[in-house]
């Protein structure tokens, strides 16, 4: 937020092109501009060169987990959602950059690990079933299985704690642009699911579906997965059926124990909504503006009741046992309190500004924290993302105490080479991949060359770069294992057979 005041940004996407001296050249709003930058950053980069104000050395970069050795060490790598078993005594964690889920008792101390740590959308057993970017959780207590938002893969996934198995409910791993559904199992794509929660009566998981502003819903029992909610325009316009309804980015969703309302923490308008589960319309709670669906950029950070309320990309939310709202206020560093009655809302924890810190609630310290879960007896479990941690909020008489859960034999997964992450990543079902005919020879150079369609050049003022990977592993010495292509897209490697 601080390049948002400095330059005075009032809306995204925005797009400022500075130069050399500090000057904005030039501040462009909104979607559909790419030739515009092309145009401005071309000018720009010849009017300076020709004047030798550009520098062609690496950019400095430092990263905010180094500047917190806390966060290197770390278990736990930007988790986003939480579940729990209050029976079992179970904490779930989507340990989103890590790609897994994580399984603790409420107190933090480790039961098992579901997902491989691999970026993948494989099924099969825990130590081998691989997830891309977790987020939501719910779980089914009668069927001991927990419900996964696999967001990255465009997901649903299933947890079968009894077979120690995972299963792909729906999706396939390419992003969607279906906005009805109806579709059966894999079959059926979906759009970054963010969130869901699960409706035991009638065994639906409800989905909050941000990355086409819906919320959809998954019957388990035949498996066809199909919008619930929202037309699929980006807007905060609340309507009495679910085509004149639309959302922006739902993140975050809750039910009430009556199974009456969903209640969506809606990022993008920076509201909280209220969807009726028989009418699949909605209405309006807090933050926001209501009354013009199309301003997406009403947010802030202050409390009170109705209008006045302003939030700030809100990610999380959960309908609590006292009636309450708890909402995860992400970009505010703040947890809040909104009574669906009376549309009041207050601060429970944060100071607003990000960072680490225990004790009483209204001093400490949360940095966009994404996901909450209520384990009862006034205490919250929270997802404290950009900390890497959970926190304990305890509500007491005297206001709320906040504490971070000790996570006792939860061990990070053994780093991969970023080679491999990389490659890993990038193939998917229409990579081209060449095969070259090495012969016999134990040693030799092999000689990269790219070529580019017409109208494309490398950059000369950032080149691209390489890395080899080789399977199995150590099979070929390679000399340089990463490096840069010259100006003509070029690299010549030295290798030797093992």
């Amino acid at each position: 937020m601080y390049l948002w005041r400095e330059l005075g940004v009032n809306s995204w996407p925005t797009f400022v092109v500075v130069a050399p001296n500090g000057k904005v050249l030039a501040q462009i709003s909104g979607e559909g501009h790419r030739k515009d930058l092309d145009d401005v950053v071309g000018a720009a980069l010849e009017f300076y060169d020709e004047r030798k104000l550009l520098q062609n050395n690496s950019l400095p970069l430092a990263l905010e987990k180094d500047r917190d050795s806390r966060l290197i060490t770390s278990p736990l790598k930007f988790p986003g959602k939480l579940a729990i078993d209050v029976q079992n005594n179970r904490l779930f964690i989507s340990d989103s950059n890590h790609n897994r889920i994580v399984v603790t008792n409420l107190d933090g101390e480790f039961i098992c690990q579901v997902g491989s740590s691999e970026e993948g959308l494989l099924d099969g057993q825990f130590d081998t079933a691989s997830f891309n970017r977790p987020q939501g959780l719910a779980y089914n207590f009668k069927k001991n299985i927990l419900y996964v938002a696999d967001t990255e893969n465009h997901a649903l996934r299933e947890v079968d704690f009894v077979n120690e198995t995972v299963r792909t409910l729906a999706g396939n791993g390419t992003k969607g642009s279906d906005y009805e559904g109806g579709g059966r199992g894999t079959n059926q794509v979906l759009n970054s699911p963010w969130d869901v929660c699960y409706a035991p009566l009638e065994e639906t998981v409800y989905i909050a579906m941000a990355g086409q502003h819906q919320i959809w819903k998954h019957n388990t029992l035949d498996g066809v997965t199909e919008v619930f909610s929202g037309n699929g325009s980006e807007k905060n316009l609340n309507g009495s059926s679910p085509t004149n309804t639309s959302f922006a980015q739902p993140s975050g969703i809750s039910l009430d124990p009556e199974l009456r309302e969903l209640f969506v923490a809606d990022s993008e308008s920076s509201s909280i909504r209220a969807v009726n589960l028989k009418s699949g319309g909605s209405r309006w709670l807090a933050g926001g503006d209501p009354n013009f669906p199309d301003n997406l950029f009403r947010f802030g950070d202050h409390d009170g009741t109705g209008w006045d309320v302003l939030l700030q990309h809100p990610l999380g939310v959960v309908y609590a046992s006292d009636n309450q709202i708890y909402v995860a206020d992400s970009y505010n560093h703040k947890i809040k309190k909104l009574d669906p009655v009376t549309k009041k809302v207050t601060t429970i924890a944060g100071t607003g500004r990000a960072g680490y810190k225990d004790g009483d609630a209204l001093s400490a310290q949360l940095s966009e924290p994404a996901g909450l879960v209520e384990v009862g007896e006034g205490r919250f479990l929270v997802a404290d993302t950009n900390n890497s941690a959970i926190r304990s909020i305890v509500l007491n008489e005297r206001g709320a105490e906040v504490r971070t859960l000790d996570l006792t034999g939860v061990q990070a997964p053994s780093p991969k080479p970023k080679a491999l992450r990389r490659l890993r990543r990038r193939l998917s079902a229409d990579t081209n991949v060449i095969n070259v005919d090495g012969g016999s020879s134990m040693e030799g150079y092999v000689s990269l060359a790219i070529s580019v369609p017409d109208g494309y050049h490398f950059s000369k003022e950032a080149r691209s770069k390489f890395d080899v990977e080789t399977e199995p592993a150590n099979a070929i010495e390679i000399e340089p294992v990463n490096g840069s292509l010259n100006s003509d897209g070029q690299a010549s490697l030295k290798f030797k057979r093992t």
